[in-house]
């Protein structure tokens, strides 16, 4: 290369450059530039680097030279485009977040706009918000329209003098170039396409290093934060999202979307931002939980489970419980009833390279912390307990991988009533459904919330008659595992009336939520209709980070968990009048049944039920009180011996019980006979005469 330098010398080079014709076309201008011409610094580029410049990279190349003119052989050797990678951008962005985050929380100013067509006063400023102006901006042949940043819904007056001297600039889809007298033309994404307006900074003292902050208050997020020639509309960001939870729509997709609007016919025309739409999402969904929680003036940072929403129905003392609730005599009221499951479809493959991406979040939403959760499964083992029940697919399959996948689903734990994910509850299996990942799962989900002084806990998983056995031997062996102050021993573990019935007979009483008082109606699989929503995003989830897909996984249950929220009084009203018709329907059954007994044997139960439920926590076999004593019926050879023994006993050599065996046999073989007739109609065929 230094070769080449040496022989071109002081030749000159001359390099044709787009420029507009006036008309709404374009023309090329003829430039001729030298080696020792003035220096330009270049921009750094908005994508990762890479070990050779794409197509668009070079394309940028072009066009930010602008007007001057510039020493295309100046410092080969060294690479002056210092490009950033996309971590690079998220680790800017993590130290920044704090001083950032609390512009969104404002409201966003008035936007100047000016129009470019004829000899400009102050009079032509228009004074209009972000999302009304895009919406009609920069149509093919229309006149251009810059964007001036300042102080508020001021413009910086020290930028009137540079509007004046703008005559006759049009463009189409993209700018022959990126600067206009000086200043960058920003690409600009909407929702309704991709746009491309000339930014003029302001440029009074101290603005300097502001420019962020002017971009903000314009409603504008930059995909960078020294050089900016790519933002995004809070408007598209917010349209992003919501259309990724609603109809789990990827960046890419999102994005081609808005190319083929920005040009129907020639998309690819278009510029790709894909990548910084990629990054900005994540860092504009951390920023507004971080407002949404109330995490942004208050100088605090946010802890396990700040950032996400939970049941409003359940009773959480100091939340949504009355007064003196200690008080009340139907205490059981305030009980607390989780559940949790296994779901196989959320797999994660496994990268090809280490990761280096950076955590926006790691315990603060539903997805556990990282740290120690990797800690808790370094030091469990898992114990392969004898089956005392039938064999089931989540203990079949505690040893199970998926090829080519390091995570192969996630344990959740929610609430059992309502559906809600618990925060900080859910976590990732990386071989089947084991008990170690569940035992994490429950400590987490104890863990959040105040249980002080709730009555009882029910515990509700499809395989507790395994689960519940050595539970508290693995818990207190554990350092990472504990269960809530008070409730040790005041846990039901209850199996869902769906899952109940393929389990061995005594698994009913001991575990049906039928037979636990208080625990009303409730459904222990409520996780499964869960999962066939979140099951929709699973082929995006699949192939992101593990980092985004935590920061997706919570987006997808804080939404989820919202909508259930805001639909919970509609819900309850609707539960409370399907309650009281069913209510009304079982006593009438029960008064029937009543009525066959006597008092005698209502004492007797009574007395053994409370006894039973007084023993279950300790010992739940003492539910099997309530397994019918019916005795199986004796074989029919026993039935004839016994038969047999009696007429002998008393002296009667009829043979009445020999006529009995012999007359059941000629009675089969009569039915065999008609069943051979009704198969075969015409055994042999008719004689010829």
């Amino acid at each position: 290369m230094k070769s080449t330098r040496r022989n071109l010398g002081k030749k000159k080079l001359k390099i044709f450059e787009p420029r507009s014709d006036g008309r709404g076309g374009s023309k090329l201008l003829e430039k001729t530039y030298t080696p020792n011409s003035p220096k330009k610094t270049i921009r750094r580029s908005e994508s990762p680097s890479k070990s050779s410049p794409s197509k668009r990279q070079k394309t940028d190349d072009i066009h930010d030279f602008g007007t001057q003119e510039h020493d295309f052989f100046e410092d080969l050797d060294s690479d002056p485009r210092q490009t950033k990678t996309q971590k690079d951008y998220l680790e800017e962005f993590v130290r920044m977040v704090v001083n950032v985050m609390s512009v969104k929380s404002r409201m966003v100013h008035g936007v100047v706009w000016i129009a470019l067509d004829s000899p400009h006063s102050v009079g032509d400023v228009v004074l209009n918000s972000i999302w009304l102006t895009l919406s009609t901006v920069l149509p093919v042949g229309k006149r251009p329209i810059i964007l001036l940043t300042g102080f508020g819904q001021q413009a910086c007056v020290s930028i009137w003098g540079m509007v004046a001297r703008i005559r006759n600039f049009q463009f189409n889809a993209e700018p022959p170039g990126k600067q206009l007298e000086g200043d960058n033309i920003v690409t600009i994404v909407h929702t309704n396409g991709i746009h491309h307006l000339p930014v003029a900074l302001c440029q009074c003292p101290g603005r300097e290093n502001r420019v962020l902050d002017d971009y903000l208050d314009l409603g504008l997020f930059p995909a960078s934060y020294e050089s900016v020639h790519s933002a995004f509309t809070f408007a598209v960001l917010d349209d992003n999202m919501l259309a990724y939870l609603e109809c789990h729509t990827t960046s890419y997709q999102y994005y081609q979307k808005l190319r083929r609007l920005t040009n129907p016919a020639f998309p690819d025309s278009v510029p790709n931002r894909y990548q910084e739409l990629h990054r900005v999402k994540r860092q504009w969904q951390n920023m507004k939980e971080i407002i949404e929680f109330g995490f942004a003036h208050n100088g605090r940072e946010p802890g396990e489970g700040d950032l996400a929403y939970f049941c409003a129905g359940c009773p959480q003392p100091g939340i949504n419980l009355p007064e003196g609730w200690k008080d009340d005599p139907e205490r059981w009221k305030y009980h607390r009833s989780h559940c949790g499951d296994g779901c196989f479809s959320q797999v994660h493959q496994e990268p090809l390279s280490e990761e280096t991406d950076i955590w926006l979040k790691s315990g603060e939403g539903f997805m556990t912390e990282k740290t120690r959760y990797a800690e808790h499964l370094a030091s469990a083992k898992e114990r392969k307990d004898p089956m005392t029940c039938n064999e089931h697919r989540a203990l079949k399959d505690r040893s199970k991988i998926h090829k080519g996948c390091d995570v192969t689903g996630i344990c959740s734990v929610a609430c059992m009533r309502h559906g809600a994910f618990v925060p900080t509850a859910q976590v990732d299996m990386h071989r089947g459904e084991r008990q170690m990942y569940m035992d994490y799962a429950t400590t987490k989900a104890w863990s959040y919330g105040d249980f002080t002084g709730i009555e009882f806990l029910i515990w509700g998983y499809d395989v507790n008659c395994q689960y519940q056995p050595r539970h508290k031997e693995r818990v207190g062996a554990s350092e990472y595992l504990s269960f809530p102050p008070g409730l040790e021993d005041k846990i039901y573990y209850a199996i869902g009336t769906f899952h109940v019935h393929g389990h061995k007979n005594e698994c009913y009483p001991r575990h049906a939520t039928s037979f636990i008082k208080g625990a009303g109606v409730k459904s222990a699989e409520i996780l499964e209709s869960r999962w066939s929503e979140l099951n929709h995003a699973a082929p995006s989830l699949r192939y992101m980070t593990l980092a985004h897909r935590a920061e997706m996984l919570d987006a997808l249950m804080n939404d989820m968990n919202w909508k259930t929220m805001v639909n919970l009084p509609d819900y309850i009203s609707k539960s409370y009048d399907k309650a009281l018709e069913e209510r009304d329907e079982a006593e009438d059954e029960f008064d029937k049944l009543d009525s066959t007994t006597s008092d005698e044997q209502r004492a007797k139960w009574a007395s053994q039920e409370a006894q039973a439920h007084a023993d279950r926590l300790s010992n739940v076999k003492a539910m099997d009180i309530y397994l019918s004593k019916l005795e199986a019926a004796p074989p029919r050879a026993q039935l004839e011996l016994d038969r047999m023994e009696e007429e002998q006993s008393a002296g009667n050599n009829v043979g009445l019980t020999g006529w009995i065996v012999q007359g059941i046999e000629i009675q089969q073989q009569q039915l065999r006979i008609l069943d051979e007739i009704a198969r075969h109609p015409s055994p042999t065929p008719p004689r010829k005469s």
